[in-house]
């Protein structure tokens, strides 16, 4: 599966979790605390900035070192590095 390729089940539960992620941010906004989230990605945070969360987490560690891995691994492809060969 595609990095940030959407499971099957998501359509099935993005509405109850919308729904209470609705009841959170009422919950939070009610007692004077800013309501926040953590969220997988960027499309993730922007869906739910859009719902009303203004604290919000736009990647994990995981996924951040894992693009970061990848990029630094294609930058010593780019200059002719052997990345295969055991040291």
């Amino acid at each position: 599966m595609a990095l940030g390729a959407r499971v099957p089940f998501e359509d099935a539960i993005l509405p109850l979790l919308d729904e209470e992620l609705d009841r959170v941010i009422a919950a939070a906004k009610e007692r004077g605390k800013i309501p926040g989230v953590h969220c997988a990605d960027g499309m993730q945070a922007a869906r739910r900035a859009e719902q009303g969360f203004t604290f919000i987490t736009a990647a994990t560690d995981v996924s951040s070192l894992r693009a970061d891995m990848a990029l630094q691994l294609g930058n010593a492809r780019s200059v002719g590095i052997d990345l295969g060969r055991a040291y």
